[in-house]
């Protein structure tokens, strides 16, 4: 699995366009940081106790649910752990999507090396395990 850091994702953010002053500035960690506050900007934040406000986000949490039941530990979840419970979910195919997983949909808007770069991979359908077996 590719490591994600801001150093393996640095190239990418150097396409992006970005002020005069920290081009001249040279300052990659600087560049970084102003790359991450555009993404923050970017995420949409909802209101407590409005889940009307997130929409299919919560299939994704039923489907974490089926892997790790009410009431299970996440103290001892690993990065690892949680990488391949949202590769199996994010591979799981969705009517919404015309019956499509949500690792297709993201790979034909942002394509597949976007993906690779954020350490996705997909599960073959075959494979997929929603169960808390898949943690074991």
């Amino acid at each position: 699995m590719m490591k994600r850091s801001a150093v393996t994702l640095l190239p990418r953010l150097a396409e992006l366009p970005m002020p005069a002053k920290l081009v001249k500035a040279g300052d990659p960690w600087r560049i970084v940081l102003y790359h991450i506050q555009l993404l923050l900007e970017c995420i949409y934040y909802c209101d407590a106790g409005c889940p009307y406000q997130k929409g299919a986000i919560e299939v994704n949490h039923e489907l974490i649910r089926r892997i790790l039941p009410k009431g299970t530990s996440f103290d001892n979840l690993t990065q690892k752990d949680v990488v391949r419970m949202m590769d199996h979910i994010n591979s799981y195919k969705r009517k919404k999507l015309n019956d499509r997983s949500n690792y297709e949909t993201f790979s034909f808007y942002y394509g597949e090396e976007v993906l690779k770069l954020l350490g996705c991979t997909p599960v073959a359908a075959e494979d997929i395990l929603l169960k808390p077996t898949l943690l074991k």
